[in-house]
């Protein structure tokens, strides 16, 4: 549980369809500031896995990833829950939720590191097969089929820590929600992956320099989002029982 900085309420959950877009653009531009300077911090906390790709490491670099950028990236997101439920933050409650957060969301993240690290291992097969001829349907199958799973399972985990940052959630809760999330809106899912390679290709076109942008558009729509259909599945909830209670807390370090 996050004792530094207080998490959100489901009523403090306010963006709805209608305002989706009005709220996100009012917060990149309000807040444009405070989000350029956490999202400096973020590349700070990547610049290690992104030396380690240079480098040829893959998979030292999706351990530093695990350990530096993934926090800071749930830090970020609570930094952005706060901005989209009008609270009052700064840098330094982005500095605290990231030790909060550090253990929970690194581990949150190895289903989706491992998978990445897996597809690896089969991509590199395949490509020697094609330099021998000896590269099998089987193969490019098997490829295709962990990129496939690697992609729902990379953005399940981007709303699971979006919802772990915001409301202080246990592991279980935040993936269980984020599950939820994902299967109400598969919309959501496919717009957010088309924003993801917009800027990953515009990033390729314009140069990494644009990388520091990235967060800077990507997470407010992201978090919105999650928030967004959070606030649904709540209504439907309360719809369906005549009252909304929130996911039990449990105890973890």
């Amino acid at each position: 549980m996050m004792r530094s900085v207080a998490p959100l309420t489901p009523t403090d959950i306010t963006i709805d369809e209608r305002s989706y877009v009005r709220c996100v653009l009012t917060q990149i531009w309000q807040e444009l500031p405070l989000l350029t300077g956490g999202a400096l911090l973020f590349a700070l906390a990547c610049l290690p896995s992104l030396l380690l790709l240079v480098l040829g490491r893959p998979s030292l670099a999706a351990l530093a990833a695990l350990f530096g950028a993934v926090p800071a990236w749930a830090a970020y997101c609570y930094l952005v829950s706060c901005v989209a439920a009008a609270r009052s933050t700064s840098l330094a409650d982005m500095a605290r939720a990231f030790a909060a957060l550090y253990r929970r969301s690194s581990l949150l993240s190895i289903p989706a590191l491992g998978l990445l690290y897996l597809l690896q291992v089969t991509q590199a097969a395949a490509s020697r097969g094609v330099g021998t001829g000896t590269v099998s349907l089987l193969l490019v199958a098997s490829a295709t089929a962990q990129f496939l799973i690697l992609f729902v399972v990379c953005l399940g985990t981007l709303h699971a820590l979006a919802l772990l940052a915001a409301f202080d959630l246990p592991i279980r809760w935040a993936v269980h929600n984020s599950m939820l999330v994902v299967l109400a809106r598969p919309s959501v899912l496919l717009g957010l992956a088309s924003l993801i390679y917009l800027l990953a290709a515009a990033a390729r076109l314009f140069g990494p320099g644009l990388l520091l942008l990235a967060p800077i558009l990507y997470a407010p729509i992201q978090v919105n989002a999650t928030l967004m259909i959070s606030r649904e599945l709540l209504t439907a909830q309360r719809n369906r029982s005549g009252s909304v209670d929130a996911p039990p807390k449990e105890e973890h370090s």
